[in-house]
């Protein structure tokens, strides 16, 4: 369910980065998206979820399914990159107390200040 409501999302975010497909994006480029798109569901999940908080199990379901998804989208997005972007993901996410810094990170990325 999460790997089709990312996908289209994932797309228009990869459109924005390539300034509309123009501009080559590269491996890293593709892994930078998932990191920041993964904080960014993992941060509006910890806000606004079912539960108070976020498990190490949901930041890794949700990263998990964002990876899938950019891989369904970009077929060289292979499964030996994702467990690198879970790694970033898990530390990026690992202290609560850092979490306002990282929205800004996320906002920055997204060029919404």
């Amino acid at each position: 369910m999460w790997q089709n409501a990312f996908k289209p999302e994932l797309i228009n975010n990869l459109k924005r980065v390539s300034n509309n497909f123009t501009k080559q994006l590269l491996i890293m480029d593709v892994a930078k998206e998932c990191i920041m798109y993964s904080c960014d569901m993992c941060l509006e999940y910890y806000r606004q979820g079912a539960f108070a908080g976020i498990t190490p199990s949901t930041i890794d379901n949700i990263t998990y399914n964002v990876c899938v998804a950019m891989n369904s989208i970009v077929k060289e997005f292979e499964p030996a990159q994702h467990e690198d972007v879970m790694k970033r993901v898990r530390a990026k996410m690992s202290d609560s107390s850092n979490y306002a810094s990282l929205q800004q990170e996320v906002n920055r990325y997204y060029g919404n200040y």
